[in-house]
C-alpha cells in the first residue's frame, strides 16, 4: 500500500510540474504588423504629375514573452511607436511623408485564431502574397522589441514588390547586369537586389 502511495505522489508531481512548464509556455504570444499607408513628397503639392502612391509595409513575427495579456493586447500601440521613430520620421527627414490612420495599423491582420508562432509565420506569408494582388507597392520591415533601434538602419524597409500602376517615392533600384552569352568569358553570376530605401 505504501508502494502505491509513493507512486501516487510521485505521478502528482510529474504532472503538476508538466502543467508548469505548460502554463509558462502558454502565454508566450506572437505577432507581426501590416500598416497601410498613403506617401507623399514634402514640399511636392499631390497632382496627376504627382499622385499620392498607396504603400503597405509588412513586419516580421516578434514574440510577446510578458505574462501581462495587456501588453500584447497594445501591440498594435507598441508597433506604431516603433514604426513612426523608425520608419516614418527618418523618412520624413528625407522628404518621405507617410499618413495613415490608426485602423490601418492590423497586428496579425486582425485573425483571432492564431496561437503559435508557426501558425502566425503561415498567416504572414498568406497575407504578404495576397497584398501582391493589390493595386499598391509592398515593403517588408524589421520590427524588434530590442532597446535603442537605429531608425532605418534597424528597420531596413526593402520593397518587394512594386505596382506599375503606382510612384514610388524614395526608393532607388539597384542595377543588374545584362546576361552573358555563351562565348562570352565566365564571370561571377550578378546578384539581384530588391530595391531598398535610401539611406
Amino acid at each position: 500500500m505504501k508502494n502505491y502511495s509513493k507512486l501516487l505522489l510521485v505521478l502528482c508531481a510529474v504532472l503538476i510540474s508538466a502543467g508548469i512548464v505548460r502554463a509558462q509556455s502558454d502565454y508566450r504570444n506572437y505577432a507581426f504588423v501590416v500598416f497601410e499607408t498613403t506617401v507623399t513628397q514634402k514640399g511636392v503639392e499631390t497632382s496627376d504629375k504627382n499622385p499620392e502612391e498607396r504603400r503597405f509595409y509588412v513586419s516580421n513575427v516578434v514574440e510577446f514573452p510578458e505574462r501581462d495579456r495587456s501588453i500584447f493586447r497594445n501591440a498594435g500601440k507598441v508597433a506604431d511607436e516603433y514604426f513612426i521613430a523608425n520608419v516614418v520620421k527618418p523618412l520624413e527627414a528625407k522628404g518621405i511623408l507617410h499618413q495613415y490612420y490608426d485602423d490601418a495599423i492590423k497586428i496579425n491582420n486582425r485573425a483571432s485564431y492564431v496561437e503559435t508562432r508557426a501558425d502566425v509565420e503561415e498567416l504572414r506569408t498568406k497575407v504578404l502574397a495576397d497584398l501582391q494582388e493589390q493595386n499598391a507597392n509592398v515593403f517588408t520591415f524589421n520590427w524588434t522589441r530590442e532597446k535603442d533601434p537605429q531608425g532605418l538602419e534597424t528597420a531596413q524597409p526593402v520593397l518587394v514588390r512594386h505596382n506599375p500602376e503606382q510612384p514610388l517615392y524614395g526608393v532607388s533600384a539597384t542595377k543588374t547586369s545584362a546576361p552573358q552569352s555563351p562565348n562570352q568569358k565566365q564571370s561571377p553570376k550578378p546578384t539581384t537586389k530588391k530595391p531598398a530605401l535610401k539611406n
